[in-house]
């Protein structure tokens, strides 16, 4: 029977995949986007087995294969989870963040724009 043995999630800016082994050696990749958007993440990743790949295999997967890929899912909450812990993540933050502040963003003061009398 197969089934998944390891899984991992792999986290950059703005994009990752989860990577799934299964009992064969075969793996399965699934990419998501994330985002900061209005200082909230947000997250596009599909839980549908139709969206997966399963690495050197370029025909409709068997019964097996679907019940595999199956136990391949990651919950968006767990995703979630990783993507607030991960380093990529708190970078990207402290630059949301600096962008709200535009002066600081652009590396200039309010004192920059006006002149001395």
């Amino acid at each position: 029977m197969l089934a998944m043995q390891y899984q991992e999630i792999e986290i950059s800016t703005y994009e990752g995949e989860i990577i799934s082994t299964l009992s064969d050696g075969r793996k399965v990749k699934q990419p998501f986007e994330w985002s900061i958007e209005n200082g909230e993440l947000e997250i596009e990743y599909s839980e549908d087995i139709s969206d997966m790949d399963i690495i050197g295999i370029d025909r409709e997967y068997t019964d097996e294969e679907l019940t595999a890929l199956d136990t391949c899912i990651v919950e968006k909450s767990e995703l979630e989870y990783q993507i607030l812990a991960s380093y990529d993540y708190k970078e990207a933050l402290e630059e949301y963040k600096a962008s709200r502040n535009l002066y600081s963003y652009y590396g200039v003061s309010p004192r920059d724009f006006f002149q001395n009398k």
